[in-house]
């Protein structure tokens, strides 16, 4: 089954323009398997992966087991994997993302060991009504 957890912890953001609040977000990945992340219906939040981690069992001495991912393309356009990160057994078991999505992907691991993801929701900034972001192309 698969388990996303959000709002499992919640922290409030704070700066001189914006107050929003962040929730964590987890997803376990078993092996072979596409598991969806869907993203909420608030349009104002985008998922930020910080982390991927072994979720289960000791691999062997050097095993490799890869996290990939597919998003959404376009109607004309075939759907591409692309592998975000390798787990090494006894070497690499947990590694450090930096990952933005606002819209459907999906997520799977290769090799035997399941994978968690993890990270936290965050407000979209880049619609911003101040007047000070907007200059004249004359300076003024």
């Amino acid at each position: 089954q698969t388990t996303a957890l959000a709002a499992a912890a919640e922290f409030t953001h704070h700066t001189q323009e914006h107050h929003s609040t962040m929730a964590f977000w987890g997803l376990k990945v078993e092996p072979g398997k596409w598991t969806p992340f869907v993203p909420p219906p608030e349009d104002q939040l985008r998922l930020h992966i910080s982390q991927a981690t072994l979720g289960g069992g000791i691999p062997g001495d050097k095993e490799r087991i890869i996290v990939k991912c597919r998003s959404e393309a376009e109607d004309d356009e075939e759907r591409q994997e692309f592998n975000i990160c390798t787990l090494i057994g006894g070497v690499q078991e947990s590694c450090g993302l930096d990952l933005i999505y606002s819209g459907y992907a999906e997520f799977c691991v290769e090799g035997s060991y399941p994978v968690h993801l993890t990270g936290y929701f965050m407000p979209e900034y880049g619609d911003s009504d101040d007047e000070d972001d907007e200059m004249d192309p004359s300076g003024e």
